[in-house]
C-alpha cells in the first residue's frame, strides 16, 4: 500500500511541474528591481493654441519682404560709367567731368565697378559709398562750370537757368524760379510736375537757403545742379 502512495505523489509532482512549463513567463523589465518600480510613461509635448491677437486696424504683413519677382516691380538699376559720363553731359549741355581733357570717371571705371576680366568679371552697379563719393566730386566739378559758363550766356543759351534772370529769387520772380525748377526736374529726373506740386516744396526750400546764406541765386541754381546729380532718380533706372 505504502508503495502504491509513493508511486501516486511521483506521479502528482510531475504533473505540476509538466503545467509549470507550459505556463507563459512574465516578460523581465530591465528598468525595474524588486525594490524600484517601473517608472511613468513622459507624457506627449501638447499641440499648442492658436492666440488670437487684434491687430487695431492694422493689416497683417509678412515677415521677409516679397522679392521683385514675386512683386512683379523691376529692382532699380544703376548706372555703369559709360552711362553717367553720358547722362552727366547730357544734362548739362556738353559738360563733363574731364581733367587735362580726359574723363575723370573713365579713369576711376575700375573703382566704380567696371570689370576687368582678369580678377573680376562681372560689373558691381550697386551704389556704393565709394560710387557715391565720386558722383559727388563730378556733380559739384560740372556744375561749377556750368554755373560760370552760363553767367556769360544768354537766357536762351542756358541749361540751367533757363527760365531766370542771374538775379531772381523766389521773393523776387516767384513765377519764374518755379518754372526753372521744373524744367530742371523734367531734364535731370525725367519728372512733369504741375506748379502746386508738392515735391516742389524741397527744392524750393534748397533755394531760399542758399540764397539767404549766400545772398547770390546763381549760388542757389549751382546747389540745385548738385543735388539733382546726386538724387537717385538720376543715376539710377
Amino acid at each position: 500500500m505504502s508503495r502504491w502512495l509513493s508511486i501516486f505523489a511521483v506521479c502528482i509532482l510531475t504533473l505540476v511541474g509538466c503545467v509549470e512549463e507550459q505556463l507563459p513567463s512574465a516578460p523581465i523589465n530591465p528598468h525595474t528591481t524588486p525594490n524600484h518600480p517601473a517608472p511613468e510613461t513622459i507624457p506627449e509635448k501638447p499641440t499648442p493654441a492658436a492666440v488670437p491677437v487684434d491687430l487695431h486696424g492694422v493689416g497683417e504683413s509678412e515677415l521677409v519682404p516679397v522679392s521683385a519677382d514675386e512683386a512683379n516691380v523691376r529692382p532699380r538699376k544703376r548706372m555703369n560709367v559709360e552711362q553717367l559720363d553720358r547722362a552727366l553731359r547730357r544734362v548739362t549741355g556738353g559738360i563733363g567731368w574731364d581733367k587735362n581733357n580726359k574723363s575723370e570717371l573713365e579713369r576711376l571705371a575700375a573703382t566704380l565697378g567696371r570689370p576687368d576680366y582678369r580678377q573680376v568679371v562681372q560689373e558691381d552697379l550697386t551704389p556704393s559709398p565709394v560710387f557715391l563719393k565720386f558722383l559727388d566730386d563730378a556733380a559739384r566739378a560740372v556744375c561749377t562750370e556750368l554755373v560760370e559758363r552760363e553767367k556769360t550766356q544768354g537766357v536762351e543759351e542756358r541749361v540751367l537757368m533757363s527760365h531766370v534772370e542771374l538775379e531772381d529769387t523766389l521773393d523776387s520772380a516767384p513765377e519764374k524760379v518755379q518754372a526753372n525748377l521744373r524744367a530742371l526736374l523734367l531734364r535731370y529726373h525725367g519728372v512733369v510736375l504741375g506748379d502746386d506740386a508738392p515735391e516742389l516744396e524741397t527744392w524750393r526750400w534748397l533755394h531760399t537757403s542758399v540764397v539767404h546764406v549766400t545772398k547770390d541765386p546763381v549760388q542757389a541754381w549751382r546747389a540745385i545742379c548738385i543735388a539733382l546729380i546726386n538724387h537717385p532718380s538720376f543715376y539710377s533706372f
